[in-house]
């Protein structure tokens, strides 16, 4: 789906449904689209990591971690 919703317009690329299991696949879009691209969970994460001052040291997901 995103494949046809990318434009040269887009500024980045929100995947919205939390039960998509779009996390092993945002690097990889990333560097296809050359775009940002979050999700729900994604951001989720990325908030509470921020909220709680844990700094994520794990597997590069994306731009945000």
């Amino acid at each position: 789906m995103a494949k046809e919703a990318v434009t040269e317009d887009t500024d980045v690329i929100f995947m919205s449904c939390t039960g998509l299991g779009i996390i092993d696949q945002i690097d990889i879009a990333e560097k296809s689209f050359h775009r940002p691209v979050i999700a729900s969970n994604y951001v989720t994460l990325w908030k509470a990591l921020k909220e709680l001052d844990i700094e994520y040291d794990g597997p590069h997901i994306g731009k945000l971690l």
